[in-house]
């Protein structure tokens, strides 16, 4: 038998309270500089104030989540019948609700008072998001010689397409050939309507 090792035990001290240091860089992390990156922002952003204070003069909102819990519960009061659309006389408009409940929750989490003259941030926003280009639809050439052959043997019979197996290696199931054939119609400039012939 060889010698056994002996096991050391570890001994754990208990600190009562957080030493201070720890505290220090606590309150250091929490004091931190906020970078803001965009311009409209940064120009109306106060140093002086929290985040949650800045973000409430500027008209965003802090906690997107509790936005959309609102809107959640506005949406369940107007299913059971307690609001409407606004279309009835004496009823309430769901997005001025919603609005003003947003409003509301941005100033009970900030703690701050109302601010009559808040900076409209979120218009400039709002209209640089607008005017950005939507993404443009791509299909690879590959793609579109595959949709072109299709197309020339079997028309619009995507059930056709789906069987053929020269052409259709890939085994595209009627569903995905449809796809590739509308976006493909759309891209030529083509009408798309629903000439689906799937017998």
């Amino acid at each position: 038998m060889g010698r056994q090792s002996s096991k050391r035990k570890k001994h754990y001290t208990v600190r009562a309270a957080v030493s201070s240091s720890k505290v220090k860089h606590r309150t250091a992390r929490n004091l931190r500089k906020v970078s803001v990156l965009h311009p409209d922002v940064q120009a109306a952003w106060d140093k002086n104030k929290t985040l949650k204070e800045n973000f409430a003069s500027l008209g965003l909102v802090v906690d997107p989540n509790a936005t959309l819990q609102l809107r959640a519960e506005a949406n369940l009061a107007a299913s059971r019948g307690l609001l409407s659309n606004g279309d009835a006389p004496g009823s309430v408009d769901l997005l001025a609700l919603d609005a003003q409940a947003a409003a509301d929750a941005a100033e009970a989490a900030a703690g701050t008072p109302k601010v009559s003259e808040a900076v409209s941030v979120d218009g400039a926003l709002e209209a640089k998001a607008a005017k950005t280009a939507s993404a443009q639809v791509h299909q690879p050439p590959g793609v579109q010689e595959f949709v072109r052959a299709l197309m020339e043997r079997h028309g619009t019979n995507y059930k056709a397409m789906a069987r053929d197996k020269e052409l259709n290696y890939l085994q595209h199931t009627a569903n995905q050939i449809r796809r590739k054939c509308t976006l493909y119609r759309r891209l030529q400039g083509e009408s798309v309507d629903s000439d689906d012939d799937d017998e």
